[in-house]
């Protein structure tokens, strides 16, 4: 930061700069059935989520061994920037994949961050999949995000049960 300047001399603040406060987007996640649903074997699951202002979502599944992947963007799907509105497909209705309940069965999340910002990378070696598995942890990756972010960050999640048929 530029204090103040005489003739060619310049003095700089030894001062930390702050970033504008950060808003909240309102960000929502559920499935077509509701919040808290347990679903089977082969059963496959739509995800929808609100937003009250555009943003760009990232999403990542934590299965049930505590393995987390990231969703979006992907391979398949890359845009991953959303305008407002309610219950919009997660992922896009013209995506490549869809969730179907496979094992490990268990307790399982998708967790989805919004943020003005969209240059995340996960830094994770690409292939040929269409889901990467990411070698961060949960709070690594919403610090990432956060920190990226200049005015707007929300994070929300969903949780599903799975079983056997």
């Amino acid at each position: 930061m530029v204090c103040f300047m005489l003739s060619t001399t310049i003095a700089f603040s030894n001062e930390p700069t702050h970033k504008p406060e950060i808003s909240a987007v309102k960000l929502e996640i559920t499935t077509h059935l509701g919040d808290q649903q347990n679903f089977v074997e082969n059963d496959l699951i739509s995800f929808y989520i609100s937003l009250d202002q555009p943003a760009y979502i990232y999403a990542f599944y934590q299965d049930a061994t505590g393995k987390i992947f990231q969703l979006i963007p992907g391979l398949i799907q890359k845009q991953h920037f959303y305008l407002a509105g309610l219950y919009q497909p997660l992922p896009s209705e013209n995506a490549a994949f869809k969730f179907f309940v496979q094992q490990p069965f268990g307790k399982e999340t998708i967790w989805v961050y919004a943020s003005d910002n969209g240059s995340f990378d996960s830094d994770n070696e690409k292939s040929g999949d269409s889901i990467q598995q990411i070698n961060m942890s949960l709070r690594e990756i919403e610090q990432e995000i956060k920190t990226s972010s200049n005015k707007v960050f929300d994070r929300a999640s969903t949780v599903i049960h799975t079983r056997k048929k």
